[in-house]
């Protein structure tokens, strides 16, 4: 539990960095909203997982603990695609 908190607080406080830093800037650039978006998706709990191995998660990027891929961000897709 101490662990999820810690990686919480690390989670915000990159975002807060993120934010700040981009508020010195005269304007915002398509890449500083991509750090935002990253670091937003980040602090909302974001998921990594394995592309071979979907039982394999993660809260943070590693390697998969079975075949050693990178665990990638699972990306929410719109439930457009799904057969009602």
């Amino acid at each position: 539990m101490v662990i999820k908190n810690y990686v919480s607080f690390a989670a915000l406080f990159c975002f807060l960095i993120v934010l700040l830093s981009g508020s010195f800037h005269h304007g915002c650039t398509k890449s500083d909203e991509t750090h935002i978006q990253k670091a937003t998706e980040e602090a909302a709990g974001s998921v990594y997982t394995c592309p071979m191995h979907p039982e394999v998660n993660s809260s943070k990027p590693g390697k998969c603990s079975k075949c050693g891929m990178d665990l990638v961000l699972e990306k929410n897709e719109p439930d457009s695609n799904k057969i009602h």
